[in-house]
């Protein structure tokens, strides 16, 4: 796991859209890739965006999504539309939606079969709340401990909407990069319980059994991981 400490919000988009940008550059071929939703990705992805990057051989996965249509504002992917695809070319082959509009159980399914025939994801970018859940994986909630699946639908989010999909830690451990980008003083107290120890009561503590890097604004990050 490697923490790195920024300024603020802005900085934390930027610095994750520098590390995206380095991957897929970096890549030989093929590049699978997780988006998030919440408002640091959202910013990384505009950043992304504006990069000289070639697309043309990066897929685009989501990392949960809420069963609502692509059209709906409350949908991941049309967020990630906004942001980034309808700015970029990529090929529609290449962007992997999850079909929110046919149920939660039933997108979970078809996503798990197109997860599977990829293997590994090159990275899962994820957010974090204030109660520590990041993808669709909230405190408490069974859909923590699976471990047979990649994709799992979610029926009693304690946020709307309460019917989602989401990757499983699985995904998460077989990755070969994960970045949970966290910002601002609400996720102070959550982001300390990640950096302190693996806990379930705090999911995205359970990121850290993959190659982990948390990228953190000063809001957010402990004092003894701001730099001196």
């Amino acid at each position: 796991m490697r923490v790195t400490t920024v300024a603020d919000a802005e900085a934390v988009a930027a610095r994750a859209a520098d590390t995206v940008a380095r991957l897929i550059a970096a890549a030989d071929g093929v590049f699978h890739l997780a988006l998030a939703g919440g408002s640091s990705p959202e910013r990384c992805h505009e950043l992304l965006a504006e990069r000289d990057l070639d697309w043309s051989g990066v897929h685009i996965w989501e990392s949960d999504e809420r069963a609502v249509p692509p059209d709906d504002e409350e949908s991941n992917f049309l967020m990630i539309r906004r942001s980034l695809l309808d700015r970029i070319d990529i090929p529609d082959a290449h962007v992997h939606r999850v079909l929110g509009e046919r149920g939660a159980d039933e997108a979970a399914e078809l996503y798990e079969q197109e997860l599977r025939a990829v293997g590994p994801l090159d990275l899962v970018m994820c957010g974090m709340g204030p109660d520590g859940h990041t993808m669709s994986l909230f405190p408490g909630h069974p859909e923590l401990e699976i471990e047979d699946r990649l994709v799992v639908p979610v029926h009693d989010a304690p946020k709307p909407p309460p019917d989602r999909v989401s990757f499983t830690i699985p995904v998460i451990r077989e990755a070969r990069h994960t970045m949970l980008l966290v910002a601002g003083s609400s996720k102070a107290d959550a982001l300390s319980k990640v950096l302190e120890r693996v806990d379930p009561a705090v999911p995205a503590s359970l990121l850290r059994s993959g190659r982990l890097e948390i990228l953190a604004d000063d809001e957010a990050a402990p004092a003894r991981h701001k730099p001196a």
